[in-house]
């Protein structure tokens, strides 16, 4: 009898993927398994979310059903497509710099993707249209596409039951509809798709090679395979698997697309930059994500440990490296791993459909940092791969088609020169090749993993044991200009003496601008005006013996303890117990950032519990925004100096560090953190001893003397940004600029009456809004800084369960490039948040960023 032919990657197909036909050559279990599956989809997904929807602490009422309607009209965000617009441009800018890098530490910018990821942005933008409207529209045709797969792959699944009758034809009718339904209600695709990321486009080629790999193609699931890896290159394991498999063609055609698409991006983009993907890749594995939507087993370990900020997305920062969740992470992606090229399938589910399913799923579950749009594909493919492995336990052995397939002669394999086995039955040539070939190579591989992981690991746990514990992010590269701020004479040194000394042996050209005249300082028994020469002459000393030169530092010499009520109501005028008004100070600020330009600014951070220290930070931002409007900011670190009391009663210890900031402080910003070395530590406290006027008897200072000193990022929101649980974000529309404060944890609090406060500078006037908060809506008063006397009409204010959003009209924050904006809670137990926004020169096209309705 001859033998039938049929797709080489689906042998077996005729009976393991049809269960359920009875002894008579009819299908009794096709419609059972239809009703079952809708069953389960009006549990799951309707049921479950007007459950969801009915509780009442849902966010919002937001269920899937939210985001199947904007998938279906096709809202969607931007988030992908701005990273890698935003990407795109800094390469351009500047081509010998270090991409990721600079993305990570300047732009405070996740990237995730890979560099040949650039070249779709690239393609897009030379079309002579708007970029961003077109990867909507192209991305709603995709997840239309992945939703007609999803059905094909089902009905692929179905064929071969063309004689059955009855419930056959139910499960051909309904049996698609409920596959298209579950993936459009399936949460990873529809919020994927309304967040504007990538993975959309991804899902829908690694659907289609699995559709091709059904029906044969091997080159083609190849190709398909392999253009998901030129993106997130963690796909490559799907090279490794089909190596294990020995199929050579679908291996052939990986690497040819993999490896000319990576060696055209090193002559576009340099090696350099890879190499700099590569630290990225690394960092992000040894430290992982804790933020709740990372379902992999880092991120249950970093939850299980209390190791990060598990409610709170931070798009600039990540967990403190952790020696166990490392270790646990290597380990069970090498058991995944391991599982999915061991695994020895039998019968038909070799080298099958879910077999190459499985190996995508292992792509998946093996990344430290697996976030539930990332998984679009895991299960909207379900009915496809539960029938495929369920299917030799459901078929009985006495089934017909089991007697007419052992009737058949064993399939010979194709004659290949050179080839020992050439002519074999397949059944014998399988067995040979799993004793002689297969099994041996997929060992060769895992052993190759295993040292790398091993190896990895090594080397994680040994870089990451000297860092101390806690919150804190990576400390940024300070540039070759950097300027100090310091409230009083000796914040300089208590809050950033490290720094400056580290910055100076760099070569840097530092310069310190000290605010007040100190006159109101400890040493109660001298008078004022003496004072406040002998705190200035304290601060020349400490900067004289930190190396820097006497024309490196100024004195603004304010009124001490007047600069939050200058900050209020002094704009204008200089009072008579002020040595200066507002607008001088923000016009000497100003004046100074112009002149140098600095790479980094330290300042003390808005949190400050001291109203000096939180005013000279609002008067330092306000004076960034009016001092370089059309570039880049700078890096800004904040230093706290008022507020953490953990060390209140704590004895000078060099070994010691100083651990993140508690309270609302350690909450709303990321942390980084400069350590000092010992000899640093000791430098530190000798400067510390200089200002003898306020070290006096006591040895309180003292406790700033610490192996490592500690500042606040953040404190500029760049946009485009997404608001996250702690953190604001902007928008710039067609309409106008959107910012949206979060309510939660220590944000803003309408109900107990807190206000909005922002300024900006227009054609050289301090203008100020105050935002009086009412219910759902605002009022919102205009002036002079200091001033505001009429009700405005160019702020429109909507207050939800999550956040307070502003939406500000085009006339006149087109015209601004930022502004600053501060919460005024109603009293002085709780110091409100403040940040400095800044906005594109380009509107965005984002339907979700509309004004308020």
């Amino acid at each position: 009898m001859a033998r039938r032919s049929g797709p080489p990657c689906s042998l077996g197909r005729r009976h393991a993927l049809h269960p359920g036909v009875n002894g008579r050559g009819r299908s009794a279990l096709p419609g059972s398994s239809t009703r079952a599956l809708a069953l389960f989809f009006l549990v799951n997904s309707i049921l479950l979310n007007l459950l969801l929807a009915a509780l009442p602490w849902t966010p919002e009422r937001k269920t899937v059903f939210n985001y199947t309607a904007r998938a279906l009209i096709g809202r969607a965000r931007s988030d992908s497509w701005t990273q890698m617009h935003v990407a795109l441009q800094e390469l351009r800018a500047a081509p010998d710099r270090l991409l990721y890098h600079h993305l990570f530490f300047h732009r405070h910018m996740r990237f995730p993707y890979a560099p040949p990821s650039l070249f779709l942005t690239a393609l897009v933008e030379r079309l002579p249209l708007d970029a961003l409207r077109v990867l909507h529209l192209v991305s709603w045709l995709v997840l239309a596409g992945t939703v007609a797969i999803c059905v094909r792959l089902f009905r692929q699944s179905m064929a071969g039951d063309e004689g059955s009758t009855g419930a056959g034809q139910l499960d051909r009718g309904a049996g698609p509809v409920l596959v298209a339904a579950f993936t459009l209600t399936f949460y990873p695709v529809v919020k994927g798709f309304t967040l504007g990321q990538i993975q959309t486009w991804l899902n829908l080629a690694l659907a289609a090679a699995l559709s091709s790999w059904m029906a044969g193609h091997e080159v083609r699931a190849g190709v398909l395979s392999a253009l998901p890896c030129l993106v997130k290159p963690h796909y490559g394991l799907l090279l490794l698997w089909g190596l294990s498999r020995r199929r050579w063609r679908f291996c052939v055609a990986f690497g040819a697309v993999l490896g000319g698409a990576f060696l055209v991006s090193i002559a576009a983009f340099g090696s350099a930059n890879h190499r700099d993907y590569l630290w990225m890749l690394a960092y992000v594995s040894a430290h992982g994500e804790s933020f709740f939507a990372n379902a992999s087993a880092n991120g249950i370990l970093q939850r299980a440990l209390f190791n990060g900020d598990n409610l709170g997305w931070h798009e600039d920062a990540y967990p403190p490296f952790n020696a166990w969740v490392y270790g646990g992470t290597v380990l069970a992606s090498l058991a995944l791993v391991s599982g999915c090229l061991l695994w020895r399938p039998r019968g038909s589910l070799r080298a099958s459909a879910a077999d190459l399913m499985l190996a995508i799923l292992t792509c998946v579950m093996a990344s430290p940092s697996r976030t539930r749009p990332a998984t679009g594909l895991r299960q909207s493919h379900d009915p496809v791969s539960r029938r495929e492995l369920r299917a030799d336990e459901q078929l009985p052995r006495h089934h017909p088609a089991h007697r007419q397939h052992e009737s058949e002669p064993p399939p010979v394999l194709p004659a290949r020169r050179g080839s020992a086995r050439a002519r074999l039955p397949l059944p014998l040539a399988r067995s040979l090749g799993d004793q002689c070939g297969e099994r041996s190579m997929s060992r060769a591989l895992v052993g190759i993993m295993v040292i790398t992981l091993a190896a990895g690991a090594l080397g994680g746990c040994r870089r990451g044991a000297p860092t101390p514990r806690g919150s804190f992010r990576p400390f940024p590269p300070l540039g070759q200009r950097i300027m100090v701020l310091a409230p009083h004479p000796d914040d300089e040194v208590l809050g950033a003496a490290g720094l400056i000394d580290t910055a100076r042996h760099a070569g840097a050209d530092v310069r310190v601008i000290v605010a007040t005249d100190g006159a109101a300082g400890s040493a109660k028994t001298v008078a004022r005006a003496d004072l406040a020469r002998e705190r200035e002459s304290e601060t020349r000393r400490a900067v004289a013996e930190l190396g820097l030169p006497p024309e490196s530092i100024s004195f603004l010499r304010a009124s001490d303890g007047r600069l939050g009520a200058l900050w209020d109501r002094g704009w204008g005028r200089a009072g008579d117990r002020e040595a200066s008004s507002a607008d001088a100070i923000v016009e000497a600020l100003r004046a100074a950032f112009a002149t140098t330009a600095p790479d980094t600014v330290v300042l003390p951070m808005p949190l400050d519990e001291h109203p000096d220290h939180r005013a000279l930070h609002h008067f330092a931002l306000l004076a960034m925004l009016a001092a370089s409007p059309e570039t880049h900011p700078p890096e800004v670190l904040g230093y706290l100096i008022h507020g953490s009391r953990r060390w209140a009663t704590a004895s000078f210890d060099p070994a010691a560090t100083e651990p993140p900031a508690e309270g609302c402080a350690g909450a709303l910003f990321p942390w980084t953190q400069l350590v000092l070395d010992p000899a640093g530590v000791v430098r530190k406290a000798a400067l510390i001893e200089v200002y003898r006027t306020q070290v006096g008897r006591s040895r309180r200072l003292l406790r700033y003397a610490r192996r490592a000193e500690p500042f606040a990022r953040g404190e500029i929101i760049v946009g485009r940004r997404s608001m996250s649980h702690t953190r604001p974000g902007v928008t710039r529309t067609r309409d106008g600029i959107v910012i949206r404060l979060p309510r939660a944890g220590c944000g803003i609090d309408p109900l107990a009456g807190d206000r909005v406060r922002f300024r900006f500078s227009r054609a050289g006037v301090l203008e100020e809004r105050l935002v009086h908060l009412r219910g759902a809506t605002g009022e919102t008063m205009a002036g002079r800084a200091g001033q505001p006397t009429q009700v405005a009409t160019d702020v429109q204010v909507e207050v939800d369960e999550r956040s307070v959003r502003l939406h500000l009209a085009a006339d006149p924050f087109f015209t601004v490039p930022g502004i600053f904006v501060e919460v005024l809670p109603p009293d002085d137990a709780r110091v409100g948040a403040a940040w400095a926004f800044l906005w594109s020169s380009h509107p965005a096209a984002d339907p979700s960023g509309g004004p308020p309705r």
